[in-house]
């Protein structure tokens, strides 16, 4: 809002300018017409108009310097500031991309350790199942032989 009250002052001291200027021709031709018709006060008349004109251009044009000055530096901040904001969402953006990233690779590495408990736990039991079942059948063996005989 700054930036473009600055940018506003400056087209409007231009416009004051060209106002001055066409002000000023004006004044030129009460002169040139002052000089043909030998009328003084329109001589006197168009040579004050013109002082008056280029008086109030020097002083325009001095201003206008001014604003465009003053608006470069505000336009210079508000893309200073601009850039500072983007960066700022490109760090914020970035943060939130390696937290999702880490918390997608805790999730896999929860997975990865739960999928393995259970394998473990299922070969466990199928090892428990295959000691009963050679347990059994070793039990079994031994009762269909003589006894007192042992098994060796």
């Amino acid at each position: 809002m700054v930036l473009e009250a600055a940018e506003a002052e400056v087209k409007r001291l231009q416009s004051a300018l060209g106002s001055v200027r066409q002000s000023e021709h004006q004044g030129r031709e009460l002169l040139t017409r002052g000089v043909q018709d030998g009328e003084p006060t329109d001589r006197i008349a168009g040579v004050e108009q013109i002082r008056a004109c280029e008086q109030a251009a020097a002083w325009i044009a001095g201003r206008t310097l001014q604003a465009e000055a003053e608006a470069g530096t505000r336009r210079s901040a508000f893309v200073e500031k601009r850039i500072q904001r983007r960066q700022a969402e490109s760090l914020h953006d970035a943060a939130i991309s390696q937290s999702l990233h880490r918390d997608e690779k805790r999730m896999q590495q929860m997975q990865d350790e739960w999928h393995l408990m259970r394998r473990r736990e299922t070969q466990q039991s199928g090892d428990d199942a295959a000691a009963a079942q050679a347990k059994g059948d070793g039990t079994a063996e031994q009762s269909l032989e003589k006894p007192g005989r042992s098994r060796l």
